[in-house]
């Protein structure tokens, strides 16, 4: 079988966390054919981090999540979708406050 080398995503743009979805279904697809899905936890988790970038500890200390639950790969992913789910209304709620006073 040939090998092939996978380039992660690029990092997530944390100004927009709409884009989550779209980003971590992209992330899904690399961990999935690069075979990270079968690697431990705590290096899919790790690598998670890497590749959404610098800001990516910031959300998983924002979490309201044990230290024994951070080093399960689906925890962390269900948690930092919650966490882009809040970020997300809080920016439309600026926006529409934002509208109502224009």
């Amino acid at each position: 079988m040939a090998h092939i080398r996978l380039e992660p995503p690029d990092p997530f743009n944390f100004a927009q966390p709409d884009d989550w979805s779209r980003w971590k279904r992209r992330f899904e697809q690399f961990r999935v054919a690069s075979r990270l899905s079968s690697e431990a936890d705590p290096r899919q988790i790790l690598t998670l981090l890497y590749c959404m970038g610098e800001d990516a500890d910031n959300v998983l200390t924002s979490t309201s999540i044990t230290a024994a639950v951070k080093e399960k790969y689906d925890t962390v992913i269900r948690n930092s979708r919650s966490f882009f789910k809040l970020a997300e209304m809080s920016s439309l709620s600026v926006l529409a406050s934002t509208e109502e006073t224009s």
